[in-house]
């Protein structure tokens, strides 16, 4: 019995003689948990001058290009497959290309300064490469800011909004732009050949009367046209802005209210509503008839409005359409109303 204690106390005392060895070194510093060294990143085989990475200060326009020149600095050529951008108000062109080692090549960088309006400005652009060996990897992105002034600036929208088929011609609309540098002057231009647009100086300042037209009797439909304008000075342009003018042309009468809703009903229970519809103009409106796509919903025209009945019959949320077909000045058709009610 004496042995095997001597032999399990020679077993423990080289076990700790062992384990003290392990973990720490002779001058007495632990090694136990060893140091996790972060991955160094990874030099990028594309660099971009310093110079290109700081647009300085600009005006700001809708499409402001700025040349970026992309040096290839490795061994083996690379082939840049598309560009990831930290904003949508930019994009890249040519989003693809290749370069050889230790070869040039210049993309232009499209920002939009205006719709996403900052006096600093910054953005990054990350371009992604493929190898001769196809590997594919993203470089390190590259930040480029500078400063922008807001050029021009509008007292209001420049907006259409929704209007009668009957409203014809359209009433113009305007608006005042006034810019923050002298300019000698004006020249404006919509995309849509329907409408007329055209600016006056006020009283010899800066600030210019935008007022825009319609040239002849417009379908229904929506209006959705860009117009521009651009600013001279000395003989040469100053940046461009684009103003997005907006708008609809609908039938004259309208259904008051749509949609309707329900809400929760019981199981059992019948929902009335009342509906109206009504001249955008003031004209004389008639319903004719209702239909719907349901058969739990019947509908009774009185003149210029009708009751809805809608039977619940089932449980949750439940959708329906109700036609209106009605007559006014414009003509006699059909008025689209959505329904919605919640069965309990």
């Amino acid at each position: 019995m004496r042995k095997y204690h001597v032999f399990a106390l020679s077993l423990l005392t080289c076990l700790s003689l062992f384990l003290a060895n392990r973990y720490f070194r002779s001058d007495g510093a632990s090694i136990a948990a060893p140091r996790q060294v972060s991955k160094p990143i990874e030099p990028s085989e594309l660099s971009v001058p310093e110079d290109r990475l700081d647009f300085g200060t600009v005006w700001a326009t809708n499409d402001f290009v700025w040349n970026l020149p992309i040096t290839n600095q490795g061994s083996e050529p690379l082939e840049i497959t598309d560009f990831l951008q930290s904003c949508t108000c930019t994009s890249v062109r040519p989003t693809q290309l290749a370069i050889p080692p230790g070869a040039t090549e210049t993309v232009k960088v499209h920002v939009d300064l205006v719709t996403k309006y900052r006096d600093q400005t910054a953005f990054q652009i990350t371009a992604k490469t493929r190898d001769p060996r196809g590997e594919v990897k993203a470089q390190q992105p590259w930040t480029i800011s500078g400063r922008v002034n807001r050029l021009l600036t509008l007292d209001r929208p420049l907006q259409f909004q929704t209007r009668s088929v009957l409203e014809q011609p359209l009433k113009p609309v305007e608006c005042t732009a006034t810019f923050a540098t002298p300019i000698d002057s004006l020249e404006v231009e919509s995309d849509d050949r329907r409408f007329a647009v055209n600016a006056e100086r006020i009283d010899g300042s800066d600030r210019f009367r935008i007022r825009l037209s319609s040239t002849r009797k417009l379908e229904c439909g929506t209006l959705d046209q860009i117009v521009t304008l651009t600013p001279k000075k000395g003989g040469h342009d100053l940046p461009a802005s684009k103003i997005r003018c907006t708008g609809a042309i609908e039938r004259d009468i309208e259904p008051i209210p749509p949609p309707l809703l329900g809400g929760p009903r019981k199981v059992g229970e019948t929902w009335n509503e009342r509906l109206a519809c009504l001249s955008r103009t003031g004209r004389s409106a008639r319903i004719l008839s209702i239909r719907s796509d349901s058969p739990n919903i019947v509908g009774e025209a009185e003149g210029t409005s009708a009751t809805i009945r809608v039977s619940i019959r089932e449980p949750g949320q439940q959708t329906a359409k109700v036609f209106v077909r009605v007559e006014g000045e414009d003509g006699t058709y059909e008025l689209p109303v959505d329904v919605y009610w919640l069965g309990q």
